[in-house]
């Protein structure tokens, strides 16, 4: 399977458990419960692999890593917001 699609159904799946948790009263902050799933997946030490790549003069190598975490935070933040924008029409 894609990388993109683990990670945006990794993100979604993460965002609707904690919105299903908020919504029978097991949870209090929608916010800081899906924030706790999201942060496993954000691509933090892929950036700074990156950076030290391209600082060591690795640009090829520097280059392709940041745009592997680049792509990995869009597919997260489009998982996580592909259900709060079906949550929010749903409770509007």
């Amino acid at each position: 399977t894609n990388e993109f699609f683990v990670y945006y159904i990794s993100a979604a799946f993460g965002t609707l458990v904690s919105v299903l948790l908020s919504y029978i009263g097991i949870s209090q902050n929608i916010d800081k419960t899906i924030i706790g799933p999201i942060m496993l997946l954000v691509p933090g030490l892929a950036i700074t692999t990156a950076i030290r790549d391209i600082i060591a003069g690795d640009l090829l190598s520097g280059i392709t890593k940041i745009g592997e975490a680049f792509i990995i935070a869009i597919a997260v933040a489009a998982g996580s917001g592909t259900v709060l924008s079906l949550y929010l029409k749903a409770i509007a």
